[in-house]
């Protein structure tokens, strides 16, 4: 379900003119979705798939949930010049 904002957003925008926001038939949680995820997966994935962006957390936040714990960022750059994270173990 949108938020207002989003809601008033997208009847506004003459872009989605004549379109309707498809409804699911049935809405499946994440964990049942996602059956083997862990505790701390899915609160990385709730905290990522927040609709309120005033409590969505950020991805400087995202980078210190536990889910990252044991991951280091390396600050080596790939072939495309994009840096590396890699798990230590």
């Amino acid at each position: 379900e949108l938020l207002p904002r989003h809601m008033s957003v997208f009847r506004s925008n003459q872009f989605f003119f004549g379109l309707s926001i498809p409804e699911p038939e049935q809405q499946e949680p994440l964990p049942l979705r996602l059956p083997n995820a862990t505790s701390v997966q899915l609160d990385f994935l709730y905290k990522c798939f927040e609709m309120s962006p005033d409590r969505r957390w950020s991805a400087p936040e995202l980078l210190q949930h536990s889910y990252f714990s044991g991951w280091q960022l390396r600050l080596r750059q790939d072939e495309s010049g994009t840096p590396t994270i890699k798990k230590v173990n």
